[in-house]
C-alpha cells in the first residue's frame, strides 16, 4: 500500500478474511489501482465488487500522514457524481459498515435523509419468518461486531445516516479548494484566486502552457478533476495522462505519480 504504513485494524481484518464471519463486513479487503476516476491522492484499500465500487483512503496529497486519521471515500464509477465521503476515519467507516444493512448503497448522493436510511435498510421491519431465515445471518453478524469490539472498540453507530450528511456539510465548508468531483481538497497555504483550467482543452501544448503558469493550488484542482474529465489510461487519453505524470513528480507528489502510472 505505497509508502504510508497500513493500519493495524486493516492488517488484522485482512488476517481474518477467511473466517466466516468476516464476509458480512459486505466487502473485500486488498490492495488495488484503481479506476479511472479514483482520485490519485485516494489509496484504495477495499471493494464490494459491485459495479467497480471500491473504498479508499483520501490523504488530501500528502495532507494526511497518518492512514488511520485519513477520511474515506467511496468511488462508484456508475454513479454521478462518483466520489462521495463516507468517515472521517476508518474506525467510523467500520462503524458504519456493521450498522447498516445495505453497505452497497452508501456511495449513492442523497438528497433526503429519510430515503438513505430506507436504502441503506435503517427503517425495515423484519417479519417472524424472515427472522427465522436470518437467524445464522444475525447470528454471524453479531460475531463481527463482537470481534470488531474486542480487538479495536469498535461498536455500532446510532446514527450513521445523521453522521454521513454532517461530515460531508462540514468537509465542504472546510475546503481550501472546490473541485468538479465534489469533495474538494483541504491543503494548507493555498490562494483562493483560483483560475479553472476548461477540461473541453485536449492539445498537449495548451495543457502544458497552463501548468507551466499555474499556481500550487491551481495544479492541485487540476490533478484532482483530471480524473473526473479525462479518461487517463492508454486507450484514451494517455499523452494527458504521461503528461500529468512528469508534473506530479516535478511537484513532488511521487506517490501520486506512481497511482497514476498504473492505470
Amino acid at each position: 500500500m505505497t509508502n504510508y504504513k497500513k493500519p493495524e485494524i486493516l492488517m488484522a481484518l485482512q488476517k481474518s478474511q477467511d473466517i466466516d464471519f468476516i464476509d458480512f463486513l459486505e466487502f473485500n479487503i486488498g490492495e488495488s489501482i484503481g479506476y479511472n476516476n479514483t482520485p490519485l491522492d485516494a489509496i484504495p484499500f477495499a471493494w464490494t465488487g459491485s459495479g467497480g465500487e471500491h473504498f479508499c483512503f483520501l490523504t488530501d496529497f500528502g495532507r494526511i500522514k497518518d492512514l488511520e486519521r485519513a477520511p474515506i471515500i467511496v468511488v462508484t464509477p456508475m454513479e454521478t457524481p462518483p466520489v462521495q465521503l463516507v468517515a472521517n476515519n476508518l474506525k467510523d467507516f467500520l462503524k458504519i459498515a456493521i450498522t447498516v444493512h445495505h453497505f452497497e448503497c452508501i456511495g449513492i448522493q442523497y438528497s433526503s435523509l429519510e430515503r438513505m436510511k430506507k436504502d441503506l435498510g435503517l427503517l425495515e421491519k423484519i417479519t417472524e419468518q424472515e427472522s427465522a431465515e436470518l437467524k445464522k445471518w444475525t447470528k454471524d453478524k453479531l460475531s463481527l461486531k463482537e470481534f470488531l469490539y474486542t480487538k479495536f472498540q469498535i461498536s455500532i453507530m446510532e446514527d450513521p445516516c445523521e453522521y454521513i450528511f454532517k461530515i460531508r456539510k462540514e468537509r465542504k465548508d472546510s475546503l481550501s479548494i472546490e473541485t468538479n468531483n465534489e469533495i474538494g481538497v483541504v491543503i494548507e497555504n493555498t490562494s483562493t484566486d483560483i483560475k479553472v483550467f476548461d477540461y473541453e482543452i485536449t492539445d498537449i501544448s495548451k495543457i502544458q502552457c497552463f501548468l507551466d503558469n499555474a499556481s500550487k493550488s491551481e495544479k492541485i484542482n487540476f490533478y484532482r478533476d483530471a480524473t473526473f474529465e479525462y479518461i487517463l489510461c492508454e486507450d484514451y487519453d494517455i499523452e494527458i495522462r504521461d503528461l500529468i505524470i512528469d508534473e506530479l513528480k516535478k511537484d513532488g507528489f511521487t506517490e501520486e505519480a506512481e497511482a497514476l502510472s498504473q492505470r
